[in-house]
């Protein structure tokens, strides 16, 4: 459903009285706060999904009331309680439904009109907002298995919990690689501290054990031991996937997660 007066350009955007709808899960962050602010000068028609009704967004917006207007209320609330700094999870899946059921609500008015089909230019058919509909409930069931547990909280047999399963085992995959730089810290921080504290670095350790007592072999065997503290942190990394089955030459620095929720 293309947006009307408001064309793709950014030269020639379209500001006077457009729709517009803040989507926060909090309801209080800096950035929708400031645009529910700054919009009212020129649009009434701002709307706000969020996790209830009495968040700093809804009061806002509240005192645009105005019992003319045919539609009063400017709040759609997920109903999940108050989420002051929620990470993605329940919150992100509750704000796809309510915009879901908010986008087949209006596609069913347009497409039920011809005359708001063609002053919208809206493309979409009945065949797609029946397609929507039908991958909306079965949406439920599709997390019913992610999660392992029915609509009712009750867990589901072994047998259909198969993607919960497999998710699980993908996220502990995850977890060894977001963590092991952290686990490296903590044996680099146990190696230094228990060599330093007895004065026995890893070869010179091995060498003074075996009976060496040449002066010169030491300056060797320290040499081993200062190149061992330099790169101690990799050497960790190495260890812990050796330990863990999982490849050697991936990089060893930052890395870059992208989550991404797929709901049918």
């Amino acid at each position: 459903v293309p947006c009307i007066g408001f064309p793709m350009s950014e030269k020639t955007w379209e500001l006077e009285e457009p729709l517009v709808i803040i989507v926060s899960h909090s309801g209080g962050t800096f950035s929708p706060l400031a645009c529910s602010n700054l919009l009212q000068s020129m649009t009434r028609n701002i709307f706000v999904v969020t996790s209830e009704w009495d968040t700093l967004v809804s009061k806002q917006l509240r005192q645009l009331f105005d019992d003319k207007e045919i539609i009063s209320s400017r709040i759609f609330s997920t109903d999940i309680g108050v989420r002051p700094a929620e990470a993605c999870s329940v919150s992100v899946a509750a704000t796809h439904q309510l915009l879901t059921n908010i986008f087949e609500h209006l596609c069913g008015v347009i497409v039920g009109n011809s005359n708001f089909r063609h002053a919208s230019g809206a493309i979409i058919t009945e065949n797609d907002l029946k397609t929507l509909e039908k991958l909306n409930r079965m949406n439920v069931g599709a997390l019913e298995e992610i999660c392992g547990s029915d609509r009712h909280g009750l867990r589901l047999p072994k047998e259909f919990c198969g993607e919960e399963k497999e998710l699980r085992n993908l996220g502990d995959r995850w977890a060894e690689h977001v963590l092991e730089g952290t686990k490296a810290y903590i044996m680099s921080f146990i190696y230094i501290v228990v060599t330093v504290t007895i004065g026995y670095p890893l070869i010179s350790g091995i060498a003074t054990a075996a009976g060496l007592t040449t002066d010169w072999a030491f300056y060797i065997t320290r040499f081993v031991d200062s190149l061992i503290y330099f790169w101690l942190p990799q050497i960790n990394i190495l260890i812990l996937r050796l330990l863990q089955g999982r490849p050697l030459r991936h990089r060893m620095t930052a890395r870059t997660g992208k989550l991404r929720g797929l709901f049918f």
